[in-house]
């Protein structure tokens, strides 16, 4: 008993030895390789679990390889150079290198599975020391305590199990396909075909090995030649994989792979890591004293809440529970919002919704500045003391991928340039390009009443005119509001969207994240939806609720409509409308389902997300026309998709045209394609037109035009695209509010898609196109939002250093936001998660960007901007910098949002976004 006993403590020993990393057995490297090839798979393995739902099952298994390609690199690597058996030179210090990495590796895929198990997520390399400063990240950190001590132990102890059979596998592995090659080598060099041997100079177990182990067999010529071919196979396999797979997240980020990643952020460490996490690390401040001088408050009176972001109203006492500086209590709207989501949007259900979320109070907003104090301009003030113009209904078009130098495109323009340069002889051609360009955007002319610059004649300028009446009564006299200087708020899509139906900024967050918090003003549709719920709670106290005349539409019902031709299910698009408010709904779904009148479609799909836009005409044709029957008022909301990559038209459209000068070699430009699509759109635009002349609503119908974003192809670098660009040409966008009866006015005003909202309803009640109810109403809730009303003078800036400041999210939203002021024509490229560098620029001097001024820290960026554009520009660098990280947090605060910023750095559920959501799990 006592032999037994005696001998079984050695063993123990040495087993808990193991398991606590004995320094001996971490110098052995055998025990190195097992440990680091377990440790690293086993973090791999989680990693690819955490994404499985980021791509489709086919698109994961047909890139498999190259997910794992680096872990293959890994082993090959790391046997062959650093865990050698050999006694050779610098063997001391490669042990104790394999051992620093080895443990290192360990230690991190310890964290990161404890950090999984704590979060459902992945630990943000990139912004690992910021966790660690966080406070609430060591509380994290010190929780995951147990699961990460078991994880390690658990890999120390699988190695110890599996050294030295694993090390002496790959070992055999790798020797076999040496000697097949060196065998099939030997072969080709003599021309014999006789089995050889492989001298022992040349075997790599000589190289390898300190220890004395058998000699690989030396393969025969059959079995040499299938294993060459098999390996070289899998690796044209890897590259072919690896040069085809797209380049767009989230197919990098699955590839990552301890210890790689974290070297990696060794070396792109972004600019302001915090960013990149839940939570700031602390609460973040408004810089009041650092950007404001002597500001005048504004007390609330009428309908007016206030200007007063100072007030103890608007900061309450904060408490410390863990909720990362969350107020206790928030203050309430002063103009009835709060009430009109408690009493309308609440009863309807937030299912998305787990916490109630800050109400939005412009009184409290330190960088709202209203015009709604100011008088309507001249032009519209004269005509709505003579006449009555008269808005029934209103469209809103959004125009996709749309800058506004195309909405029209002018002679005079470096766009125009960049074309003409083209050409080898630009003189000879210029004549015919001229002919083709003055025809490119007809329609955009007439609308805007801006001149292109263009000689054409007036008949070939978009048709006859008893065909198109319409255009006749848009002129130099009558046809609305053309904004010169408007940028969106943000370079993707949806993002963008919510801006012109809500009134509301976006999240500073990849893709569409918004759809988990809850709208933090009323959209379009859900004010329509109170104005009719008004209405209905007036007719039940009448003896009748229908009006007493056809034309008097005052009392009608509203029905919002949103339209396109393509798919809702790219970035959870459906869910956005249903939370915006609309609820009937035409997209590629309904052209392709059988029960639809007008199925099946006329022509084929034209991009990845559906058809060209003429197949929704006929189902407008009946929705103008029985919204006439039935004498309802329209919102119209149609959203256009020729213009996105891949620049597309349709098949049967005829009228395609060579712009830029033809390529000898390679496929065609895509920006002459761009063209093209900006050609289609006219016409498409021009049909909608026409159709609201067909039915007879154009003299009663309020359109509104706004480019969701631009798109780049004249920048410095070449970059064409709106991913993670923050060029200029992203930004400009064309803005319009067209009406027959309005006058037409060019406004200067550098805004953003924030003053669609205030200005529909401006309009709805200076037009008396509302019920004295619906009146108020509208009266009520204009305070609310953060745009100013483009009927009004636009106020750019008041006393004490208050701008107008926007935030444009750059494409996917958590990596860059651009900066810039109503006031100032300079702009900020600010990385957020992202390791690149501050750009900035100046639009007065430099408005194609050609000259920014780039550096990698704060202090260097505005030493350079004071040398080369003076002081006020190198504070105004320092300002926007500011504020630019007080809105990153405060959005967060209004959206109730609290996730990775990234969605590379997001949860399975979470990290879906950006993608077409597929029916079936096979399709791709």
């Amino acid at each position: 008993m006592e032999s037994t006993t005696s001998t079984s403590l050695p063993s123990a020993k040495r087993t808990i030895e193991t398991l606590l990393g004995s320094p001996t057995l971490l110098l052995k490297a055998k025990y190195q390789f097992s440990l680091l090839i377990i440790s690293s798979f086993s973090s791999k393995l989680l990693h690819l679990y955490t994404h499985r739902s980021s791509l489709p099952v086919l698109l994961s298994l047909l890139y498999l390889p190259t997910f794992i390609l680096p872990d293959l690199i890994l082993i090959l690597c790391s046997k062959l150079l650093l865990f050698r058996q050999d006694r050779a030179s610098f063997c001391a210090p490669r042990k104790v290198l394999g051992a620093i990495i080895t443990i290192v590796t360990a230690t991190a895929s310890a964290a990161q599975i404890s950090f999984y198990v704590e979060t459902g997520g992945e630990i943000q390399w990139l912004a690992a020391g910021s966790l660690a400063s966080d406070p609430g990240g060591i509380h994290m950190l010190m929780t995951g305590l147990p699961v990460f001590t078991i994880s390690l132990l658990a890999f120390f102890a699988a190695a110890w199990l599996a050294t030295p059979s694993f090390y002496d596998v790959t070992d055999n592995l790798l020797g076999g396909i040496f000697n097949a090659f060196k065998q099939l080598r030997v072969f080709m060099s003599t021309g014999r075909r006789s089995y050889m041997r492989i001298p022992d100079e040349l075997n790599l177990d000589s190289s390898l090995h300190d220890e004395e182990l058998p000699d690989k067999p030396v393969p025969s010529m059959r079995r040499a030649l299938a294993i060459s071919i098999a390996v070289i196979s899998v690796i044209v396999t890897c590259i072919t994989l690896q040069i085809v797979r797209p380049t767009t997240p989230p197919y990098a980020h699955m590839s990552g792979s301890l210890p790689f990643t974290m070297f990696e952020s060794l070396f792109s460490n972004p600019r302001n890591t915090e960013f990149c996490l839940p939570h700031p690390r602390e609460h973040v401040k408004f810089p009041f004293n650092e950007v404001f001088g002597n500001v005048t408050v504004e007390p609330a009176h009428d309908l007016f809440p206030g200007w007063m972001p100072q007030s103890e109203t608007c900061h309450p006492k904060r408490h410390h529970s863990g909720d990362h500086g969350e107020l206790s209590t928030l203050p309430s709207a002063q103009d009835g919002s709060e009430e009109y989501y408690e009493s309308w949007v609440e009863p309807r259900g937030d299912r998305h919704r787990k916490h109630r979320p800050k109400v939005y109070n412009p009184s409290c907003d330190p960088l709202r500045i209203t015009n709604l104090d100011k008088h309507i301009l001249e032009p519209f003030e004269a005509v709505l003391s003579t006449q009555r113009p008269s808005i029934k209904h209103v469209v809103l078009l959004t125009l996709e991928s749309t800058r506004k130098d195309m909405f029209p495109f002018r002679k005079e323009s470096p766009i125009y340039d960049k074309i003409l340069s083209t050409y080898e002889d630009a003189s000879a051609a210029q004549h015919e390009l001229n002919q083709k360009l003055s025809q490119l955007t007809p329609v955009a002319d007439i609308l805007t009443g801006e001149t292109s610059g263009f000689d054409h004649p007036a008949e070939n300028n978009g048709g006859e005119p008893s065909q198109t009446n319409w255009k006749s009564k848009l002129n130099e006299f009558h046809g609305g509001i053309n904004v010169h200087g408007a940028i969106t708020g943000s370079a993707f899509t949806f993002k963008s969207l919510l801006g012109s139906h809500c009134g509301v900024e976006p999240l500073p967050v990849d893709f569409t994240e918004e759809i988990k918090g809850r709208i933090y003003q009323p959209c379009v549709p859900q004010i329509l939806d109170l104005f009719n719920e008004q209405q209905k709670n007036e007719s039940s106290e009448k003896t009748s609720n229908k009006p007493n005349d056809k034309a008097d539409f005052l009392s009608s019902p509203w029905e919002s409509v949103l339209v396109q031709s393509i798919t809702d299910q790219f970035d959870s698009q459906d869910i956005l409308d249903e939370h915006m408010g609309f609820k009937n709904i035409v997209m590629k779904s309904t052209l392709l389902n059988p029960s639809s009148k007008y199925y099946p479609p006329k022509q084929e799909e034209c991009n990845y997300f559906g058809f060209p836009e003429t197949e929704v005409l006929p189902y407008l044709r009946d929705i103008f026309t029985k919204a006439e029957q039935d004498n309802r008022r329209l919102f119209l909301s149609h959203v256009t998709s020729t213009t996105h990559h891949p620049y597309s038209t349709p098949s049967n459209w005829t009228e395609h045209e060579d712009y830029l000068a033809k390529r000898r070699w390679g496929s065609e430009d895509s920006f002459n394609r761009y063209l093209n699509t900006i050609k289609y759109q006219d016409e498409w635009i021009g049909t909608i037109f026409d159709l609201l002349e067909e039915v007879g609503i154009f003299d009663q119908t309020l359109v509104v035009i706004v480019g969701d974003h631009g798109m780049a192809f004249d920048t410095p670098d070449g970059s064409s695209s709106t991913y993670e660009n923050g060029h200029i040409s992203n930004f400009h966008v064309p803005l319009l509010f067209l009406h027959p009866s309005l006058p037409r006015v060019q406004v200067n005003a550098k805004t953003t898609s924030l003053s669609i909202v205030p200005t529909i309803l401006d309009l709805l009640i200076q037009t008396h196109s509302l019920n004295p109810t619906a009146t108020e109403t509208a009266s009520r809730l204009i305070h609310q939002y953060q745009g100013q009303s483009l009927v009004r003078t636009f106020v750019p800036s008041k006393d004490g250093g208050r701008q107008l400041w926007y935030f444009g999210i750059i494409n996917p939203g958590g990596s860059l936001l651009a900066i810039s002021s109503a006031a100032a024509p300079w702009r900020l490229v600010l990385p957020l998660c992202s390791s690149a560098e501050l750009r900035f620029t100046d639009l007065g001097s430099d408005p194609s960007e050609e000259h920014p001024v780039t550096d990698w820290t704060l202090e260097k960026l505005i030493k350079r901007v004071r040398k080369s554009h003076g002081d006020a520009a190198a504070a105004w660098v320092e300002h926007a910098e500011q504020l630019g990280r007080w809105w990153f947090w405060e959005q967060r605060s209004r959206w109730n949002y609290h996730k990775a910023a990234r969605s590379t750095d997001r949860s399975a559920g979470d990290s879906q976004g950006g993608q077409i959501r597929k029916k079936h799990w096979w399709e791709t």
